[in-house]
């Protein structure tokens, strides 16, 4: 509906982006002078802010509607802490609601789900 046009107004749309990205591959992890393991980001963006966390390194915050090129970095600007807060609280739900889960299905989840004892493992039992 939101591509044709009908009842767009009906459908829910998301108001942020998030992604995550690796770098281990990227001599930026040598300068840092980081572990592969370490060398993480994770990114939420709205209309009008990018909030970018690096596990070990003070946040990045951008004002994307007065500086869309993103020159100025206001991750530890004591002015736009409630700005912060938020995106970081954003971020964090974005990684409450993932599935780290690749190797089973949410069926075979379905399916598995009580049948520990019948398998073999023996949880909770002396």
């Amino acid at each position: 509906p939101l591509m044709r046009g009908s009842d767009a107004q009906k459908v829910p749309w998301r108001d942020a982006v998030f992604s995550d990205s690796h770098y281990g591959v990227r001599h930026a992890r040598r300068t840092l002078g980081i572990g592969a393991e370490r060398a993480r980001a994770f990114m939420v963006r709205t209309t009008d802010w990018k909030y970018v966390e690096y596990p070990g390194f003070a946040p990045q915050l951008f004002d994307l509607r007065n500086d869309p090129s993103e020159c100025v970095d206001l991750g530890c600007d004591p002015h736009v802490e409630p700005v912060r807060r938020e995106m970081k609280d954003r971020l964090y739900e974005w990684f409450l609601a993932r599935s780290m889960r690749t190797n089973l299905s949410a069926v075979d989840i379905e399916e598995r789900t009580g049948s520990a004892h019948a398998r073999g493992y023996l949880f909770g039992l002396w």
